[in-house]
């Protein structure tokens, strides 16, 4: 399967994303930092923040801390309506 990645070259492909780009990695993650820098950093005008002491499920384990760094982006982004729900994108 890594092989196969070579084949379509992801970096080459985030490179093309176009939209408003939250990355977000959590500080006890076992993917090394970096990573999810060099994928901020690859993808044109993206953001990149980092949930202190969460860890790769803080969707489930630490959802507040997420949601107190997602929720702001997306109302910068006009993403968030002022009730605090997510708007739907279409």
């Amino acid at each position: 399967m890594v092989g196969s990645l070579g084949a379509i070259d992801p970096m080459r492909q985030f490179a093309r994303i176009s939209c408003p780009t939250l990355v977000v990695h959590a500080e006890l993650d076992p993917i090394p930092v970096e990573w999810s820098r060099l994928l901020s950093d690859t993808i044109p005008g993206a953001d990149f923040a980092v949930i202190e002491g969460g860890s790769h499920f803080s969707m489930t384990e630490d959802a507040a801390k997420l949601r107190t760094t997602v929720v702001p982006w997306l109302r910068s982004h006009g993403a968030a309506s002022s009730s605090g729900r997510i708007a739907a994108a279409g």
